[in-house]
C-alpha cells in the first residue's frame, strides 16, 4: 500500500511538472514572456488550476496546429 502511495504521488508530481512546462511553452511561444521569466509562476500547486490555464492554450486550435507541425 505504502508503495502505491508513493507512486501515485510522484505521477501527480510529474503531471504538474508536464503541465507547468506546457503552459511555459506556451506563453514563450506568444511572447507572452522573456526567456528571464522561464518558471510558471503558481504556488497553489493544484492540478485543477494548471488544467484550466493550459486548457486556455488548448482551445485556441490555430496555436495548437502552428506548435505540431
Amino acid at each position: 500500500m505504502v508503495i502505491f502511495i508513493l507512486l501515485f504521488f510522484n505521477f501527480i508530481h510529474y503531471v504538474e511538472l508536464i503541465m507547468e512546462d506546457s503552459i511555459t511553452y506556451f506563453k514563450l511561444n506568444r511572447e507572452k514572456i522573456s526567456s528571464e521569466e522561464l518558471r510558471y509562476k503558481d504556488s497553489e500547486h493544484r492540478l485543477f488550476n494548471l488544467w484550466n490555464s493550459l486548457r486556455n492554450y488548448l482551445d485556441n486550435d490555430n496555436e495548437v496546429g502552428r506548435i505540431c507541425k
